[in-house]
């Protein structure tokens, strides 16, 4: 009796970690509380999009990226796990075409594990023909 009070006891534990990340969107991620970094790249909405594709071609998949369909300079990388019942967003990189030619960078993780999915995203933009990253 004792061993199925554990196991049950154990199964609501894991359980009630999965209902924290189910149905996260991005915008539940875009608050001072889940943002990991900023930076600058000195490089065009063009030129990260065009890293993005070489890395993918080149190498494997990355997580989606949404590109704004108005040609504005936005662009958004969505990394997203299993939740109970839907995928739940767990990161987030918004990149934003800035005025100077530049690309300003926010990034967003609900789990302080997936930061790691954030930097190896800036570094494939970087170095997108490094297969290794």
């Amino acid at each position: 009796m004792r061993t199925l009070t554990l196991l049950c006891a154990a199964a609501a534990a894991l359980l009630t970690g999965c209902a924290a990340t189910q149905n996260l969107t991005a915008s539940d991620l875009r608050t001072p509380e889940h943002a990991y970094g900023a930076t600058v790249l000195p490089m065009t909405i063009a030129q990260v999009r065009t890293a993005l594709f070489d890395y993918h071609r080149n190498c494997r998949p990355h997580a989606s990226a949404d590109h704004d369909p108005t040609g504005l300079g936005r662009l958004t990388i969505q990394g997203t796990g299993m939740g109970m019942t839907t995928a739940s967003v767990l990161y987030a990189i918004d990149f934003d075409g800035l005025p100077d030619g530049k690309t300003q960078v926010r990034g967003y993780a609900y789990y302080t594990a997936d930061r790691v999915m954030i930097d190896k995203t800036l570094a494939t933009i970087k170095d997108p023909k490094n297969c290794l990253l």
